[in-house]
């Protein structure tokens, strides 16, 4: 299996580069499947609201085309978790989603904080220091 990086889940969710975005979409059919690192989904997240400025809705809907994509190999119950509380709860980061869900589906008992803002928000697992 091989990893891939941003600028290829980039053109293959933004398709706003006509030629890459078909290279992607052959680059997918050869792999049939390709790994996706967590931190891409960061990455994405900062470009799509920097540069593209898109939306938290946007945002979101993007990636969840690779939830539900064959062709990426990740966690997809976690990933489908985090993006559901990402844009449920629009003061909280993406990260901020990520940790407190990773934390709780590694069977940690809570996620400590001095983060008062996310403690109100997912109270049910996390604590403040």
């Amino acid at each position: 299996m091989k990893s891939i990086d941003t600028n290829i889940i980039a053109r293959w969710l933004i398709r706003d580069d006509d030629i890459q975005a078909k290279q992607v979409d052959s680059l997918l059919k050869d792999l049939k499947t390709a790994y996706v690192s967590d931190v891409v989904f960061f990455e994405f997240e900062h470009l799509a609201r920097s540069y593209y400025m898109m939306s938290r809705e946007m945002v979101q809907e993007h990636l969840r085309s690779m939830v539900d994509s064959s062709y990426f190999n990740f966690n997809k119950a976690l990933w489908s978790e985090i993006l559901k509380i990402y844009l449920q709860h629009q003061g909280l980061s993406m990260a901020d989603c990520y940790l407190v869900l990773s934390a709780r589906e590694r069977g940690h008992e809570s996620f400590v904080t001095f983060d008062r803002s996310l403690a109100r928000k997912l109270p049910k697992f996390v604590e403040l220091a």
